[in-house]
């Protein structure tokens, strides 16, 4: 089935890239994804739509029925998405870390990982980078460490488990049609070398013993019982020890031979043929009760049309569908031309050709276009394809037909249609399921020409209840009844077996002068064994016996001497008819008698039909369904019967079908159970708890960047230095060199402990155990000097770093603004100089007040996420005079206008800050400004914390309605309450899709009864 469905993932595949291609450029140029990478974005999309791909298939092979699965697939489809809905609720409304191992589980559902993928796009977007092929293995949310390209990696291992687990499931479980393997196949080499598997002799003769037959009876709870009828007499005849050879095919004694070889004809020239189809105890029980096809055994020679008989329900069709694979046999098997149904079916397909009991064809296609499909699937070389569809639609009689699409043909021509294709491909094995159903006796009679011409070379299997047709095309003909086959052999085999002899009619010249008892006693003097079988007032019937044939010519002399004398106007003989044989064969066999008492039945006459006269079916029951007209219900009764019959029925519908009532109670109170589940985690409104603000928020896969400029700023003085209260920019920028690093995260315990010695338990903050370098991380007995510990570690700060020009590529090169106009894009970046604090924070040195606005903007792209804010120290405002103010009684004025200032730049995009990088300013404008009398700076601090206002009804309800949690619960609940008036309304559907509403309306039921 590789072929079938690479076909099908090529059509989807084609429609889905189309439509991927649509709604990229839509995303993109349409300013949603507008800073993201468009190819790369389609790239997640194509992924994505083969895990949607992939699977489709996966839930194709649990269903038969295309609506049903249709609509199961969209409740599927919408079940998968429910773990990425409770992630997502999770984080966004709770606040809450979900576990990586969470969301690598929920992703094994493709429709899951596709939306958290998504989600990580749009945060991207929301930043101003857009998704990257550089910045897809990192997470855009802080201490998340699932990522956008784990998801496209799942989605690509769930579209190799759907793909492993439907070519599974459909191997061992293929439905309603197709023959299952064995749970273990994968691990079998025939399998994947193609090569059969050969049975050990021991195997195949326990088979044959009747311990193995009445084990597999009782293991199908059945009776274990004789059939000597499906005999096959080839089988017989192959061996010299008869009774052996039929104790090793059957169960029980072997009977008398006699009896045997009277139901099967003995043809010497056919058991010379070549063997195209043999059927071995071919067993078919259905619900583990039933037998369809019961220990069956047959040969189908080459060049021969063998024709199948058997009333409605003997297991014909059963029999047909076991022999081309749509239905695995119970037990027993079936070779064609050698090779096993049941493990070469593959092989057998190349050379098998079909036409069904119904016509399966596509709507859509010509008449050509399905020769010319079916011609190219039988591998039929292109240069012979075209003559043989001619001469299939001369032989047929559509050649005029040939461009129609098969929607216009009427019921007559689809099936000479269907019985074409079963020829295509010069295919040596044909089983026709009744080819001539439907068809008119022009069209039959041209599908009869086409089957004898077509015979020669192949093994074809013909099923009828035609018995003309049978008769007719049949070499052989097998008569099958309930499921055992009860006589096979030519027409004039079966005829001279079990028909009675020739029929002679005699029609009488006057009813009164007619003696029968003269005219019987000159038949029986002629012809020993005939008897008269009915009389008319005007007419004898008599059977004359086949074997008395030699007495024929002397016979009708001698009725032709007495004609006038017998008072016999005229006569005529009527042959055997091949119904007469099969209504016998079928009615003596409706119940499995002994041997002995079959052959007695058939050597019994049977009244027959009389085919001259009237009908011999009476109508004396008709009397009884007359009803007397006053007798009828009118009115206001009529009505009300007529709304209770309606009620019983649609009561025995639902009560015998339990998927509807599932459906319709257990599917909607499931996908509620599901939204109220959904709905319970959601986490309560509270207002958010107060928040500590520090380096220490953000993300800590790298460290986080602070530029900091004026590092290497000179000692000034001036005039206004000798009554300024403020620390000179130096002084400011040294106060990051020390233990508490920016802000207060980390703080000395004590301000007076000796200043060149630190130990670890000396530290206090509530987070700076989270954020500590693990590079100055000692014993917390040793003692360190604290000074050299950062000298070792670090680039001095004291170095000097001049950048002089910005555009001389000091550290990035030429820099351009993108094409979506939202950033600088630079072919290169070199990092400055930068150092290490205890908190795990990094400084780098960018000195040179000029460059700083250009070095942000050209390196957001480097740093967008480790990198939300810097410092700058030893500002000078020019327009201030350095002697002012110029005494100390002017200090309040001072503060009005600062000749040397300090500046800080936020990244909005990280949250808090601002509020976080205007206090590791304070921070360090305090410890430059305690006096020495105070201790060490690093033990005194700013903390800043923000305290949430208390949000309003409205806002949270607007929070929640946009988290789209509101909507996607109601989405389930919408589902759910659909199955309801969609279970009442699939009966009224299937009514009239029957025509069965119509039947009631013709039969008299009031429209407004039934609505």
């Amino acid at each position: 089935n590789g072929v079938h469905w690479v076909a099908w993932f090529i059509t989807i595949f084609s429609q889905t890239t189309l439509v991927m291609i649509a709604v990229t450029l839509i995303l993109h140029y349409g300013n949603v994804l507008m800073h993201s990478n468009a190819f790369l974005i389609f790239l997640i999309f194509e992924i994505y739509a083969l895990s949607s791909i992939s699977l489709a298939f996966l839930v194709s092979v649990f269903y038969s029925k295309a609506k049903i699965a249709a609509a199961c697939s969209g409740i599927i489809y919408l079940l998968t998405y429910v773990p990425c809905m409770y992630i997502s609720i999770r984080e966004d409304l709770a606040q809450d870390t979900i576990p990586r191992w969470a969301k690598m589980l929920a992703s094994l559902l493709s429709t899951s990982a596709f939306g958290m993928g998504a989600k990580y796009i749009a945060f991207y977007e929301n930043i101003g980078t857009g998704i990257q092929f550089d910045n897809i293995r990192y997470s855009p949310v802080e201490g998340d460490r699932f990522t956008c390209f784990e998801t496209v990696l799942f989605m690509l291992l769930d579209t190799i488990l759907h793909l492993l687990l439907m070519w599974y499931i459909e191997n061992v479980y293929p439905g309603t049609y197709g023959i299952p393997k064995k749970w273990y196949f994968p691990f079998t080499v025939s399998y994947w070398t193609g090569e059969s598997y050969v049975q050990p002799n021991w195997i195949k003769k326990l088979k044959k013993t009747r311990l193995f037959n009445w084990y597999i009876c009782k293991k199908h709870h059945m009776s274990y019982q004789f059939n000597w009828s499906s005999a096959s007499i080839s089988q017989i005849n192959s061996d010299s020890n008869r009774n052996e050879s039929m104790m090793d095919v059957h169960w029980g004694n072997v009977p008398n031979e006699n009896v045997l070889l009277g139901y099967f004809e003995q043809d010497e020239q056919a058991s010379q043929q070549s063997i195209g189809v043999r059927l071995l105890n071919l067993t078919k029980i259905f619900d583990k009760k039933k037998f369809a096809v019961q220990n069956l055994s047959l040969d189908l020679y080459e060049g021969e049309i063998l024709s199948f008989l058997g009333h409605n329900g003997a297991g014909k069709t059963t029999t047909m569908s076991i022999l081309t694979g749509l239905i695995p046999a119970t037990s027993g098997t079936a070779t064609i031309y050698d090779q096993d149904i049941n493990v070469d079916m593959d092989k057998i397909r190349k050379n098998l050709g079909w036409c069904p009991q119904h016509n399966v064809l596509f709507e859509k296609l010509t008449v050509e276009e399905h020769l010319l499909f079916f011609s190219k699937l039988k591998q039929v070389q292109s240069r012979e394809m075209k003559k043989m569809i001619e001469n299939l639609l001369f032989d047929i009689g559509l050649t005029a037909k040939r461009n129609a699409m098969v929607s216009t043909l009427s019921g007559g021509m689809k099936r000479k249609l269907s019985v074409a294709m079963a020829f295509v491909g010069d295919a040596k094995t044909i089983i026709l399921d009744e080819p001539t159903a439907g068809v008119d006796p022009y069209a039959r009679r041209a599908i009869w020409e086409l089957l004898i011409k077509l015979k020669q070379g192949r093994t074809v299997l013909l099923s009828s209840h035609h018995m003309d047709e049978a008769d007719v095309l049949g070499d052989r003909i097998a008569i099958i009844s309930n499921g055992q086959l009860k006589c096979c052999g030519t027409s004039l085999f079966l005829k001279t077996t079990f028909g009675e002899g020739y029929v002679l009619t005699l029609v009488k010249n006057d009813p009164w002068l007619s003696s029968k008892d003269e005219i019987t006693s000159m038949i029986i003097q002629c012809i020993p064994k005939a008897f008269l079988k009915e009389e008319t007032r005007n007419e004898l019937q008599y059977v004359l016996p086949l074997k008395s044939r030699h007495l024929f010519p002397e016979f009708f002399s001698t009725l032709d001497s007495h004609k006038e004398s017998l008072s016999i106007k005229g006569y005529g003989l009527q042959d055997v008819s091949l119904e007469e044989v099969f209504l016998k064969v079928t009615e003596q066999f409706k119940k499995t008698p002994s041997a002995a008492a079959v052959e007695s039945q058939l050597n019994t006459p049977v009244e027959t039909p009389d085919l001259t006269t009237t009908s011999t079916i009476t109508d004396t029951s008709s009397t009884t369904l007359h009803i007397q007209h006053n007798d009828r219900v009118t009115g206001t009764r009529l009505y009300a019967k007529q709304a209770l019959a309606i009620i019983i029925k649609r009561f025995i519908f639902n009560y015998r079908n339990m998927r509807g009532l599932a459906t319709q109670i257990l599917l909607p109170a499931f996908f509620i159970t599901v939204a109220m589940t959904v709905a319970l985690t959601a986490p309560g409104f509270a207002d958010p708890p107060p928040i500590t603000l520090s380096t220490s928020m953000f993300s800590r896969m790298n460290s986080l960047y602070t530029p900091v400029s004026g590092l290497n700023s000179y000692k000034y003085k001036n005039i206004s230095q000798l009554y300024s209260m403020n620390a000179n920019p130096y002084d400011l920028a040294e106060t990051i060199r020390y233990p508490s690093g920016l802000g207060s995260t980390c703080l000395l315990k004590s301000p007076y402990m000796n200043e060149t010695k630190l130990t670890f338990e000396n530290l206090t903050g509530t987070t700076c155990n989270s954020v500590y370098n693990n590079k100055y991380q000692v014993d917390s007995t040793q003692d360190i000097n604290w000074m050299e510990m950062f000298d070792n570690h670090n680039v001095s700060i004291n170095r000097t770093y001049e950048l002089e020009n910005v555009f001389n590529n000091t550290y990035y090169s030429p820099c351009t603004c993108s094409k979506i106009q939202s950033r600088f894009v630079c072919s290169s970046f070199m990092k400055p100089p930068s150092s290490d604090l205890l908190t795990n924070d990094h400084i780098l040195n960018i000195t040179k007040e000029e460059n700083e606005i250009l070095y942000y903007l050209y390196t957001i792209d480097n740093h967008h996420l480790d990198r939300y804010g810097g410092l700058s120290f030893g500002l000078v405002q020019d327009y201030i005079p350095d002697d002012y103010p110029i005494n100390k009684d002017s200090q309040h004025l001072h503060k009005l206008a600062v000749k040397n200032t300090a500046r800080i730049f936020t990244n909005h995009k990280g949250y808090h800050s601002l509020p976080l990088y205007i206090n590791i300013m304070s921070n360090s404008i305090l410890r430059a400004n305690l006096p020495l009398e105070k201790g060490l700076p690093s033990a005194y601090g700013i903390t800043t914390i923000n305290h949430p206002m208390n949000e309003t009804n409205n806002m949270l309800s607007t929070e929640f309605i946009l988290q789209g949690s509101d909507v996607v619960i109601s989405v389930f609940i919408i589902v759910a309450m659909s199955f309801v008036p969609a279970s009442f309304t699939l009966f009224l559907v299937y009514e009239r899709a029957t025509k069965s509403k119509h039947i009631q309306y013709i039969n008299g039921l009031y429209p407004l009864v039934y609505w």
